[in-house]
């Protein structure tokens, strides 16, 4: 591919990532839509991976092919290599030749076997979940499959892959407090309610209406928002 139609082909794939709707993909789609784009437009690029690192486990959560998820489950179960330590260390790993290179041990020659002749990981900085770590791998089955300008077009797709698990993370966490704020508006307005009952029942104040709920909760071993429905349930059904 030419240089221009690299270029152009790059930014296509970019205005194509910037348009995707969050609340319409998952995170693993989002990702998959990167190691794609980063295959097809990227070149030297033959197949693609997003490994996560949690504590002493890792995983690959999305793989453009066989060759990538071989080599990262490699790296996994050895407990080193390129795309572990760019997401432990922060630190892009680039191999020219996996037949020369002497920093992995025998995992470069498992890399030689399995016919990726060098590759590029490049770490992914999560901030809204500092205990994981990730790195964008990129293998190819050529040496030296990656000059400086592609290095460098592949730490811009690990900017990109980065800035899409960012916005997924922070999605997820904003729907998830928008929905805890309804359940708790909700279960105010139960409370609420179940209070206004005991008041008109027992001629007694709100914060004593309150702490019966609380004692016939501990009482019951139910939740205090269960308590309260079943003292509207049961006055619905009286009226």
């Amino acid at each position: 591919m030419a240089t221009s139609d690299a270029d152009r082909a790059a930014q296509q794939a970019f205005h194509r990532l910037s348009g995707l709707r969050l609340r319409h993909e998952s995170m693993h789609s989002a990702l998959n839509e990167v190691v794609n784009l980063t295959k097809t437009t990227l070149p030297g690029a033959s197949e693609v991976s997003v490994s996560l690192v949690a504590k002493d486990r890792a995983d690959t959560v999305v793989s453009t092919g066989q060759l990538a998820t071989d080599l990262d489950e490699s790296q996994y179960q050895r407990g080193y290599g390129p795309c572990l330590d760019a997401a432990r260390e922060r630190q892009v790993m680039h191999i020219e030749d996996s037949a020369t290179e002497t920093r992995w041990g025998d995992y470069t020659k498992a890399a030689v076997e399995h016919g990726a002749l060098s590759s590029v990981s490049v770490p992914l900085a999560l901030e809204e979940a500092p205990m994981v770590t990730a790195a964008l791998n990129i293998y190819s089955t050529q040496a030296h499959g990656f000059d400086d300008e592609g290095l460098a077009a592949a730490i811009t797709w690990g900017h990109y892959a980065e800035s899409m698990l960012a916005n997924m993370y922070a999605y997820d966490r904003a729907r998830e407090l928008v929905k805890q704020l309804a359940t708790a508006l909700e279960n105010r307005g139960v409370i609420d309610q179940s209070k206004g009952i005991i008041m008109r029942d027992r001629g007694c104040t709100a914060e004593e209406a309150f702490d019966l709920l609380v004692a016939a909760s501990q009482r019951l071993n139910r939740k205090l928002r269960l308590v309260a429905q079943d003292v509207v349930n049961s006055t619905a059904k009286d009226s």
